[in-house]
């Protein structure tokens, strides 16, 4: 699991805002059952914490928030780089091309 783009051979001599307009790029170009899928999965982590606190009405709530406010990026970075990982050499040389062009 990459939790860090930068890890990525193919972000090699990209900065933080270019590899993350690279991946945006690559999730646009996602199929739709695809998209839907990963979605769906993204859904299915975040609802039952959501189910927890609507059932809990204590302050022990704030702490699964704040679980959760740690947790989600930890899991669902990964999960969308390795949904989009064949687009993304694709959408680096847009931004590389670009970057050629504006210099």
């Amino acid at each position: 699991m990459l939790f860090n783009t930068s890890k990525l051979p193919v972000f090699s001599g990209l900065n933080y805002t270019q590899r993350m307009l690279a991946l945006e790029m690559a999730k646009e170009k996602l199929p739709l059952p695809k998209k839907a899928v990963l979605h769906t999965i993204k859904f299915l982590l975040i609802a039952p914490v959501f189910f927890l606190i609507a059932n809990d009405q204590s302050w022990s709530v704030l702490a699964w928030i704040f679980l959760l406010f740690l947790l989600y990026p930890l899991v669902t970075k990964p999960l969308s780089i390795y949904f989009v990982r064949s687009y993304l050499s694709e959408c680096v040389e847009q931004i590389k091309q670009s970057d050629d062009k504006t210099s």
